[in-house]
């Protein structure tokens, strides 16, 4: 097995209808996961989760994102994938990459590269005893590759 295979790999798939701004959420996401997602994902009407789950094992998924909404507001399931577990959040507010450069215009990325390494992910106040908590902070490495100091 070489080191691509052991690599996370995600889709960031959506459930039911969204707003105009949870799209953009989406697509979001799909850019702080790459380079190891699904960019281009097409998520039509007739495909049901378990057509997702399906391919996910040849194409050595690990992780699916899903964003949902109900009466109550927007829904964010985090799986991995064969056997879970799944976690659930109900996502309050949020800032898209447009609100940031409004507000900082020198905060635009430059030329696309920043997306061909995976990111930095820093889990900083996860150290509550808690189960819940723990489990969280675990899937939320496992999403991620490693960081290989010998090549930065």
């Amino acid at each position: 097995m070489n080191y691509t295979t052991k690599l996370p790999k995600s889709f960031v798939l959506r459930r039911g209808k969204l707003g105009a701004s949870v799209k953009l959420l989406m697509n979001d996401m799909r850019q702080v996961m790459l380079p190891y997602t699904a960019e281009e994902l097409q998520v039509r009407k007739k495909n049901h989760l378990k057509d997702f789950v399906h391919v996910a094992g040849p194409l050595g998924i690990t992780h699916f994102l899903i964003f949902s909404m109900s009466d109550l507001g927007t829904n964010l399931r985090i799986m991995r994938l064969p056997h879970g577990p799944t976690l659930y959040f109900k996502v309050r507010e949020f800032c898209l990459v447009r609100d940031l450069i409004h507000i900082n215009p020198a905060a635009k990325p430059s030329s696309g590269n920043e997306f061909l390494t995976p990111p930095l992910v820093v889990l900083h106040n996860f150290s509550e005893e808690a189960k819940q908590i723990k489990l969280m902070a675990v899937m939320c490495h496992s999403m991620f590759p490693p960081i290989n100091v010998q090549k930065m």
